[in-house]
C-alpha cells in the first residue's frame, strides 16, 4: 500500500508541479519513521531530487515533503 501511495504522489507531483520548484521540509516530514533521507525541518530541496529519493530509495520523509508541497498544506 505504501508503494502505491508513493507512485500516486509522484504522478501528481509530475502533473501539478515543476521539477525545479523548491520544497521546504516540515516537522511532519522530518518525523517520518523507518526508511528516511534524514531531512531536517526548514531545509529545502528541489522537487526533482525528492522524487528521485522517493521513487528510488523509498524515503518516507521525501514522500511527505512532496505531498505537502503539491497539496499546499504544511
Amino acid at each position: 500500500m505504501a508503494s502505491t501511495t508513493k507512485i500516486m504522489t509522484c504522478i501528481l507531483a509530475l502533473e501539478l508541479a515543476d521539477e525545479e520548484e523548491v520544497c521546504q521540509v516540515s516537522a511532519n516530514a522530518q518525523a517520518q519513521p523507518k526508511v528516511h533521507l534524514g531531512m531536517r525541518e526548514g531545509e529545502t530541496y528541489y522537487l526533482e531530487d525528492l522524487l528521485y529519493s522517493m521513487m528510488l530509495e523509498s524515503h518516507n520523509d521525501s514522500a511527505v515533503c512532496v505531498a505537502e508541497h503539491v497539496g499546499g498544506s504544511v
